[in-house]
């Protein structure tokens, strides 16, 4: 595919750089003419390959040939606009033909990072204003800002792609619904999600993310209400699927990965925390009910879903912890998952009569039933 590139170089060669007025007409046709010519051989080398691998590296070959000449000539003052011009649309003609064949790694040529930019940060202006009337946290915007800005920047990671060009345009379209919105949300969440959506999987991002965590999780004083904190933030990820289109940060794991493995470390860190820490007498809910009856309660409680938990066993670990028997004793874990018909018998009259008591007062108190 090479030869076909040199159609268009040695004409480029051939021409002196300093093109007079009198002869930008002849250089223009021949120009066109090569790229015309450029293009009808690439097209024909492509459908001799015998295999899509071959064609696959031989078109991503040719377009880091190209996109590189476009950036050589773009910066180059001494050659006519003209040059680049053609040039340019050669390259967005070879694009949009075989843009299947493209890496989401392959290089984005200068011309179009400088307009990408300028339209990128002026539309990030608009989003910054519209999401901070939403009461978004203050560091998420600025990390927003720092990481898109940061992009085009040379050297900084994570370096700009040529799926960058649909990805920003995508994730900014996103960013500009949830910024004119005029209901009332919880714009937080909703950000978030979008983050998700997009993959928006920049570090600083996440750091962030981890940092609102822990000051969420700080203001919690006991270990029942960190954990199913944590399972709500789990569950919820757990439910999240984004398009693996859409990536910033093509070297990464993905953001919802990233907040899956810090949920995961935090939850183990939190349970070691509580082990290792007594439960105060303070901290327990001190019951008139035996081992038995306070299984009976549990079972049926769990049944009708009185406990927030995703399962059983995580209820049961919670309520051990939390309920002591009237003998001052936790009920193990084991215990109340055991559901033993004949030997709770009993311990189910006590609670079924302690039920219809509550019923009865309930029916009392209210009279709309």
């Amino acid at each position: 595919m090479n030869n076909a590139l040199n159609i268009l170089f040695d004409t480029v060669s051939t021409c002196n750089k300093q093109v007079q007025r009198d002869e930008e007409a002849i250089f223009k046709s021949a120009l066109q003419e090569a790229c015309a010519q450029t293009f009808l051989e690439i097209n024909n080398i492509y459908r001799n390959y015998s295999s899509f691998d071959m064609a696959n590296k031989a078109i991503q070959h040719c377009h880091k040939l190209l996109v590189q000449f476009h950036d050589s000539i773009i910066s180059d003052t001494d050659i006519p606009p003209l040059l680049p011009e053609t040039v340019g649309q050669l390259l967005n003609r070879f694009e949009q033909s075989f843009h299947e064949h493209l890496l989401a790694g392959s290089p984005l040529r200068q011309d179009i990072q400088d307009t990408l930019y300028q339209e990128t940060i002026q539309r990030l202006t608009y989003i910054q204003d519209g999401l901070q009337q939403k009461n978004i946290a203050s560091c998420y915007l600025s990390e927003l800002f720092t990481a898109i800005e940061s992009l085009f920047r040379k050297g900084k990671l994570p370096s700009l792609h040529y799926h960058h060009r649909h990805y920003l345009d995508r994730f900014l379209y996103a960013l500009e619904e949830l910024a004119a919105d005029q209901r009332k949300k919880n714009w937080t969440y909703r950000f978030i999600q979008t983050l998700l959506n997009y993959n928006f999987n920049y570090m600083g991002m996440i750091n962030r993310w981890q940092q609102q965590q822990e000051s969420t999780l700080t203001k919690m004083l006991d270990y029942a209400s960190q954990e199913f904190y944590i399972l709500q933030q789990e569950d919820k990820l757990r439910l999240h699927s984004h398009n693996k289109n859409y990536v910033f940060d093509l070297d990464r794991p993905s953001l919802a990965k990233h907040m899956k493995d810090y949920l995961k470390r935090k939850k183990s860190r939190l349970k070691k925390q509580s082990e290792s820490q007594p439960i105060a007498d303070t901290e327990v809910l001190l019951s008139n009910l035996n081992a038995d009856e306070l299984t009976i309660l549990f079972h049926y409680s769990h049944k009708v879903q009185l406990f927030q938990y995703s399962t059983k066993r995580e209820a049961a670990k919670a309520f051990s912890q939390y309920v002591k028997s009237k003998t001052n004793r936790n009920i193990s874990c084991k215990t109340l998952e055991k559901f033993d018909k004949v030997d709770l018998e009993i311990a189910a009259i006590v609670i079924r009569k302690k039920l219809k008591e509550m019923a009865n007062l309930l029916e009392k108190d209210f009279k709309t039933f």
